[in-house]
């Protein structure tokens, strides 16, 4: 008895500590992928400009912001897949609705500083969340089925750990750009003006 419970443990073990390095290599990817990304705009802006760049860098947000509302949209379908109401409050409503409103702080973060702001620090707060989850859907998944969490059939599950990880790059993306907004437009004003995504004038 004891033997079987050493080897659960061990196993147990060895599956956190793959979900660590999992999530490690994840954090790792988003960060080296926003830089050589970030790059590229730099190159195409070319003499551009800093306004340029910033235009590139908006583009990029609304496609990561696209990007967050379809992961939300997955938890709001598990949500109501699942046979019950699920724990908050990593999964239910509440959790997607305040992802989303979050999206739309960061399709205006270049216009105006409070945006930047709270379009960064919401993505900080995301990251944790979903981090969070993708620990806790490991640990469920390491149970063997619906053993400790038996809301969910086991390939919610797994749909629910996939999406935590494309999630967790999506808020890595939006924390970075969200301090590459606040470096170009101001920290606490805005330098630029934009209109329809053109540049207009400088304070």
């Amino acid at each position: 008895m004891s033997s079987s419970v050493e080897v659960n443990k061990v196993i147990h073990t060895a599956e956190w500590d793959y979900s660590y390095e999992e999530v490690l290599l994840l954090y790792c990817g988003g960060v080296l992928s926003w830089v050589v990304i970030f790059a590229l705009i730099a190159a195409v802006a070319g003499r551009g400009g800093e306004q340029r760049r910033i235009i590139y860098a908006m583009r990029w947000v609304r496609l990561a912001v696209t990007g967050s509302v379809i992961s939300q949209t997955i938890l709001v379908y598990l949500y109501w897949m699942s046979s019950e109401p699920l724990i908050p409050p990593y999964y239910g409503v509440a959790r997607p609705f305040l992802g989303s409103m979050l999206g739309l702080f960061g399709i205006f973060s270049h216009s105006h500083v409070m945006f930047r702001w709270i379009f960064g620090i919401g993505s900080s707060v995301f990251v944790i969340a979903d981090t969070y989850s993708a620990w806790r859907t490991t640990q469920w998944l390491s149970c063997d089925g619906n053993e400790c969490n038996p809301l969910y059939t086991r390939e919610n599950m797994v749909m629910l750990k996939y999406r935590d990880y494309f999630a967790i790059g999506i808020d890595i993306w939006c924390i970075l750009l969200a301090g590459y907004l606040c470096v170009a437009q101001g920290f606490f004003h805005s330098r630029y003006h934009f209109i329809n995504g053109s540049h207009m004038n400088q304070d």
